[in-house]
């Protein structure tokens, strides 16, 4: 049995090392066997904050695993586990009404740190993966479940891959491209790669 683990899984102070991990994420979350978010009522030890279920889903890089775990097998072996005292709950297509699968809505560190490391965004580092894994559900639209989130993505495009973003750091704030026309140019390379 292999154990990914979010944040434990990903290398901290090896930038390098990082980018690479980050880069994976969505395949591991695709590709993972079972995916359970382990989010209990809790407060954090540093910042006296609640951590619940609901501060798990305004994190982008949660975000981010779900919707690579929803493109790779839709909510199969799909779990949340939100009270000590309670079992496993299946994730289904209802729980989206309590979580979000829009990325780049979502809270990163980056961006409460006003970019200070003076690198990209992970907005940035997210669009291609997020990108890919779109494409990859267009490809198994087939399949019942595939189809549901495919709609559900398309009917609220804008949201899920926006064009651009507010790159904001302590000096100035800019509009930077995220995915403009992205989209479209995934879209026609797919349907051609299907009707060949």
């Amino acid at each position: 049995v292999f154990v990914w683990v979010d944040y434990a899984s990903i290398a901290q102070k090896h930038r390098g090392m990082q980018v690479m991990a980050i880069s994976s994420l969505p395949v591991y979350s695709a590709y993972a066997d079972a995916f359970i978010v382990v989010a209990p009522n809790s407060t954090h030890s540093q910042t006296g904050h609640k951590c619940d279920l609901d501060s798990y889903n305004l994190r982008g890089w949660c975000r981010a695993e779900m919707i690579a775990k929803v493109c790779g097998s839709g909510f199969e072996h799909m779990y949340a586990y939100d009270d000590v005292a309670a079992a496993l709950q299946p994730l289904t297509m209802d729980s989206l009404s309590r979580l979000s699968l829009h990325v780049f809505e979502g809270q990163f560190s980056c961006c409460a740190l006003k970019h200070s490391t003076g690198r990209r965004c992970d907005k940035e580092e997210l669009a291609l993966p997020m990108l890919g894994l779109y494409s990859l559900m267009l490809k198994r639209r087939g399949v019942a479940h595939m189809r549901e989130i495919v709609e559900l993505i398309e009917n609220d495009q804008a949201r899920f891959f926006p064009d651009a973003i507010e790159y904001v750091t302590e000096a100035e704030s800019e509009r930077r491209p995220l995915l403009a026309g992205l989209v479209e140019v995934m879209k026609k390379y797919v349907g051609e790669e299907e009707t060949q």
